[in-house]
């Protein structure tokens, strides 16, 4: 089915779903002359094309039950609806109330002469496209015409063929879906994952629907526009009339185009990432697009034709009408360029899919494993697309790549929002905080080696991109994430010395305890690297814990000096160095080590001297 930009988009007071219609409802004897010839089956679609067409707010005019029975009696569409109770052919017939479409080399001005009145006509959905409403027959089998209802043939009607798919996917067929346990062998996952891509397709289709709706519209050509076009000559008044129209067309598409294409929105609620940058133009792309076809109009055309025609022939046209055509095709001229350039633009962006997906559902290693491919796409872009092959527009994607890289790595840190990192282990936080510096220095790395590659081919455009524009965001992500490993290593410490229950060593943990509380109580988002408060308090945290590891320090000091033994002294050692873990402390506690081998030295000595 095609669909029209010119159908408006309502909904339908028959449910979308299949009506298996009782007997109950089967139509009384359609007149008297000549009703035999049709079977009980013609009857009663009969009745449902008269019930879609004359009922509601779109009461079409002029159709009753006898014209109904004329039109189904007409040899061509008898036909057809006997090959459809056969099983011939396609397994839906569709019925149409409209105005039969001109063809291209027929004149404009024959729709103001009484010629463009709505006919029945079907279709098999695929030829005629779909203005107004319009009803359909669903048939399972063959269908017995001698019986005028059972559940072999089913009643349908639709206003609008995307916006119906998009409510039976929504309303209907999801739900059943969801519902269902007849999955087969299909696993959890499979099940999950098909799940998941039925989302993505109703999502798609409401972002079409809602796309079409907001296109351009301009008011259509009237009769007396038509007249006023002078069909045996023109005024003044008259041409007036026609050029306050006209510039009424080009304010309108002015103020579309200004819109929503000429500036994005300056704040966003959130980093942007390369799905964003693929939506911008696939909706830029399909608006201007809507401003090209509206432009393509019949009534569009004639009208612009009639009035350069008008000036042709003038002799001494008005300036402000050779303006006024100037100014129409030169708005004709951009957005077919513009419109080229988004399509294009989509195309070549809608390669890199596949790639950025990890970016928004994968863990750290896959988006690692992406990069390869992931930059030799846009390596492809930058050399070979028409449009988007600017340092700007290149250097605006990967920066969008690197935004959105930080904002998955937010969702894994925090486990998809369902945990924060005060509820793990510091040990496993540590390790999954290393693996975001590790993604970043991979990022870094692959972009740099895409770069090398192409300085080895100097005739090649080259990467000479603002690096702090593209990777500033994630360096600076990275350090807040090392003062996070920092933090949880320090509270991975205490951990492991309360665990150890050193004797002496309870005041400074439950001074760390204090001092952790404090911190907690601040309730800062410790992955959001962009507030300053989280800094200062983290600051305030590590004076506490420097005096705590002075502390520590002291406690060490005077466990090696309680100690007579070299044995003993290095049996205190290994179990210290086990114990304390933090860089600070191990440097104290290597010192203590230096110590122990010069008192072993002495020992030495002294027994070398006593033996001598």
């Amino acid at each position: 089915m095609r669909n029209s930009n010119q159908t408006k988009y309502r909904y339908s007071t028959v449910p979308h779903q299949n009506r298996y219609l009782s007997s109950q409802l089967q139509p009384s004897t359609i007149g008297s002359s000549g009703t035999m010839s049709l079977s009980p089956r013609h009857r009663w679609c009969a009745k449902w094309i008269l019930f879609c067409f004359t009922r509601g707010d779109e009461n079409f005019e002029g159709l009753d039950e006898s014209k109904v029975n004329a039109f189904i009696r007409k040899p061509k569409i008898f036909d057809k609806f006997k090959a459809f109770f056969n099983g011939e052919g396609p397994g839906a017939l569709f019925v149409h109330y409209q105005p039969k479409d001109l063809e291209e080399s027929e004149p404009f001005v024959k729709e103001w002469k009484g010629d463009r009145k709505p006919e029945l006509s079907v279709s098999y959905g695929d030829t005629t496209p779909i203005k107004s409403r319009c009803c359909y027959f669903l048939r399972k089998d063959k269908v017995d015409s001698s019986i005028s209802n059972d559940a072999s043939l089913y009643y349908q009607e639709m206003c609008e063929p995307l916006e119906t798919l998009r409510q039976q996917m929504t309303t209907l067929y999801r739900p059943l879906f969801a519902a269902s346990d007849e999955w087969g062998h299909a696993t959890e996952q499979q099940k999950a994952d098909f799940m998941e891509a039925t989302d993505k397709w109703i999502q798609t289709l409401t972002s079409a629907v809602e796309s079409l709706k907001d296109g351009l519209e301009l008011r259509r050509v009237s009769g007396d526009d038509v007249r006023a076009l002078g069909l045996s000559g023109q005024g003044e008044e008259d041409v007036a009339q026609v050029e306050n129209l006209l510039e009424g067309w080009c304010e309108k598409i002015d103020e579309f185009k200004k819109s929503f294409i000429i500036n994005r929105p300056s704040k966003k609620p959130r980093l942007e990432g390369p799905k964003e940058e693929i939506e911008y133009w696939r909706v830029r792309a399909q608006k201007l697009s809507s401003i090209t076809e509206v432009m393509k109009r019949k009534d569009c055309r004639y009208l612009v034709s009639v009035l350069s025609s008008f000036a042709k022939t003038t002799d001494q046209p008005k300036s402000e009408t050779i303006q006024l055509i100037k100014r129409w095709n030169q708005i004709e001229m951009e957005a077919i360029e513009t419109v080229n350039e988004a399509k294009d633009n989509l195309k070549y962006l809608s390669t890199l899919h596949r790639f950025i997906e990890p970016l928004y559902s994968g863990t750290v290693q896959s988006m690692i494993d992406t990069l390869p491919a992931l930059m030799n796409s846009i390596k492809m872009i930058y050399s070979i697309s028409r449009y988007y092959n600017t340092e700007e527009r290149v250097a605006n994607m990967l920066s969008k790549i690197t935004d959105q890289m930080v904002v998955r790595c937010q969702e894994i840190f925090s486990f998809e929002g369902k945990k924060n990192l005060w509820q793990e282990k510091p040990t496993a936080v540590i390790k999954l905080l290393e693996a975001g510096i590790k993604l970043n220095k991979s990022y870094q790395e692959q972009y740099r080696s895409t770069k090398r590659k192409l300085e080895r081919a100097p005739n090649s455009k080259q990467f000479s991109f603002n690096e702090m524009q593209i990777f500033g965001k994630f360096d600076l992500f990275q350090r807040r994430v090392t003062k996070l490993i920092e933090l949880f290593s320090t509270i991975d410490q205490f951990t492991v010395l309360s665990e150890y229950n050193l004797e002496g060593m309870e005041p400074m943990i439950d001074k760390f305890i204090c001092v952790k509380k404090e911190f907690q109580s601040k309730n800062n988002d410790l992955l959001d690297y962009l507030n300053n408060e989280f800094d200062r308090d983290y600051v305030e945290f590590n004076n506490h814990i420097f005096d705590l590891d002075a502390d520590i320090q002291h406690f060490i000091d005077q466990s090696f000096e309680n100690i007579s033994s070299i044995e003993n002294a290095l049996k205190q050692f290994h179990q210290f160095k086990h114990i304390f873990l933090r860089e600070s402390l191990k440097a104290g506690l290597d010192s203590k080590l230096i110590v122990i081998f010069l008192n072993y030295g002495l020992e030495i000595e002294r027994m070398h001297d006593l033996y001598e």
